[in-house]
């Protein structure tokens, strides 16, 4: 079950306040030890709710998310096309709306064999909700965030490789030293012109772009060309921003 809630918070504030909330009472809570794959927008907790059912609740800002990794279990991957062409309409709506003030979402899992009647998760998630209403939060546009992040790039990648039957394309804008997640996207059948444009309109200015050519023969590395790129000063081109990659295509949101 997900609830999504405008405003958004950090890791060690909504962790400090739940130990707050929760160390002198009843209930026993346990903070779930994942930073380095989740980050520090992300928190998950483990908790047991009145009728002894084990819970997992997951609060985490959206949009880094989205910013950050296409799927959980994906390295490589954003979901940046949902601000503009999100296939949940619902969800494509609360985006828009929370802009100007930033996106948590709230997730809960009951865990068990045993199908409950759906008040009962419904005055679960409510509680949980309640617990939750005087943690400290703050108003962060999503373009205050981009701005941000877009700041610590000090370069960027693109890998273009050819085997026998097939070439493909990946391209980074940053790594997250914590999650080892990057921030990018990939395609299959990419030839090298397209390669070449793909990099030029991923640039930023004043900051170098490297290609690395990657020749490869039965599996085996033979061979890696680096190029090193840069846009000239005074450029006054857009960059453009890779999107989801699900059916193939490389999205590119100005």
């Amino acid at each position: 079950i997900a609830r999504d809630c405008q405003y958004v918070t950090s890791r060690p504030i909504l962790e400090k306040y739940l130990k707050e909330q929760y160390d002198d009472g009843d209930e026993k809570l346990e903070i779930v030890k994942d930073l380095d794959k989740v980050g520090n927008h992300c928190l998950s907790w483990i908790l047991y709710t009145y009728k002894n059912q084990k819970i997992r609740c997951k609060m985490y800002n959206k949009f880094v998310q989205m910013m950050e990794s296409a799927e959980t279990r994906m390295s490589l991957g954003s979901r940046m096309e949902d601000l503009v062409m999100a296939q949940d309409k619902k969800l494509h709506k609360r985006l828009r709306k929370a802009k100007k003030c930033g996106l948590s979402r709230l997730e809960i899992t009951f865990y068990g064999k045993k199908l409950r009647k759906f008040a009962y998760y419904e005055e679960v998630v409510n509680d949980t909700m309640d617990v939750l209403q005087d943690c400290p939060t703050y108003r962060v546009p999503f373009e205050e965030y981009w701005r941000y992040m877009a700041s610590t790039i000090t370069s960027m990648v693109g890998v273009h490789i050819v085997a026998e039957n097939t070439t493909a394309f990946a391209y980074c804008h940053w790594w997250n030293s914590i999650t080892k997640k990057k921030y990018g996207s990939y395609r299959n059948k990419v030839g090298k012109d397209e390669a070449m444009k793909a990099l030029a309109n991923y640039s930023f200015n004043d900051r170098p772009i490297y290609l690395l050519e990657v020749e490869m023969e039965n599996g085996i590395i033979k061979n890696i060309i680096n190029t090193k790129y840069k846009r000239p000063i005074g450029c006054t081109e857009i960059t453009l921003v890779s999107g989801g990659h699900d059916d193939g295509k490389i999205y590119t949101d100005p």
